[in-house]
């Protein structure tokens, strides 16, 4: 048996085109060093684009069906979509460290020093 003959070809389409287009988030938010939480919402503006649309049943079924969707979908309720990065939301442990107020007074002395 073939996978065309078990599933159809545009649903087969739909799930490559999400796919691609959570690994591209994903690509976006490790580059970035941070996480990412997107609204199904707005997923779906981004699908639509591609011209698919998905719901929340759907997310929960590829997600149960499909490793590939559990390695890049964290979590997962009616309204937001977590996304799998290195980098992780919810822990406040990993705040990022705030700026040395002594870098910022050198780095503005040096730039006064440039403009003279």
């Amino acid at each position: 048996m073939r996978l065309h003959e078990i599933e159809s070809f545009g649903a087969t389409e739909k799930r490559a085109a999400l796919a691609t287009l959570l690994n591209m988030l994903k690509a976006r938010a490790d580059y970035a060093d941070q996480g990412l939480k997107i609204s199904l919402d707005k997923l779906n503006t981004m699908l639509m684009n591609l011209g698919y649309s998905v719901t929340f049943d759907e997310l929960v079924d590829y997600t149960k069906g499909n490793t590939m969707f559990d390695n890049l979908i964290t979590d997962l309720n009616q309204e937001f979509i977590t996304i799998n990065t290195g980098f992780n939301i919810d822990s406040e442990d990993e705040a990022p460290d705030p700026g040395s107020e002594k870098t910022v007074k050198q780095m503005a002395k040096r730039a006064t020093k440039r403009r003279k």
